[in-house]
């Protein structure tokens, strides 16, 4: 009986597989919800939309999505479709590069709140009434 080898892939050759290939079955669908911050007129979907074209990296050029990532604007919505490999993870970072950029960040968080999808929400900020006490210890009772 003679027992049959496998092939080992070469370092070249797993390299090779794994850059540059574009997948044709699959699709990468993402999205932002950017409807609350928009609507309070803080967030300019169009100015983020510009700045996810010139910043998403594809085979390490930023600017480069050509016909591999598209991303289309409804209402206060951005949708990315890849198809290639593209993390949500890096929409994510680039969303908090341009709240940073705007300089909102400190008001406005990045939330994942699904599986392909982002939403930007406010923080939130609890204010108590001034003339509420802010605890037990504060209040002085007169027991007689």
């Amino acid at each position: 009986k003679k027992k049959k080898k496998k092939k080992k892939k070469t370092k070249f050759a797993k390299k090779q597989a794994t850059t540059g290939k574009i997948s044709t079955t699959s699709l990468h669908e993402f999205s932002i919800d950017c409807t609350l911050p928009s609507e309070d007129q803080i967030l300019d979907v169009p100015s983020f939309e510009q700045f996810l074209k010139d910043n998403i990296k594809f085979k390490g050029k930023a600017g480069n999505i050509g016909g591999v990532i598209k991303i289309s604007r409804q209402d206060h919505t951005l949708k990315i479709v890849a198809k290639a490999h593209l993390a949500k993870r890096s929409l994510k970072y680039l969303t908090k590069r341009y709240l940073r950029k705007q300089q909102i960040r400190d008001w406005v968080r990045v939330v994942a709140s699904d599986k392909n999808n982002y939403q930007l929400r406010y923080y939130n900020i609890k204010t108590e009434p001034a003339n509420q006490p802010k605890a037990l210890e504060d209040v002085k009772m007169d027991v007689k």
